[in-house]
């Protein structure tokens, strides 16, 4: 079933709901700024493997970048 937003998903789908409520704190309040563009349980999920992947994708980019000048040569 469709809703008009995330509020409305979690109010009335029990199983979203919980879904909802076993991310973290965090999450919870990254995906209410994304509200209006979640409708459906899919898209609850693809919104969450969303963020998530952009999450991950910012801690690799702060990663140290790995610099063959400073390997010792064989």
């Amino acid at each position: 079933m469709k809703y008009q937003n995330l509020n409305e998903l979690i109010q009335y789908s029990l199983s979203s709901r919980q879904f909802f409520l076993s991310q973290s704190v965090a999450m919870q309040l990254t995906l209410t700024k994304h509200s209006e563009y979640i409708h459906t349980a899919a898209d609850l999920h693809q919104k969450i493997d969303e963020i998530k992947s952009y999450e991950r994708t910012v801690r690799i980019s702060k990663l140290p970048l790995f610099s063959l000048q400073s390997r010792p040569h064989r």
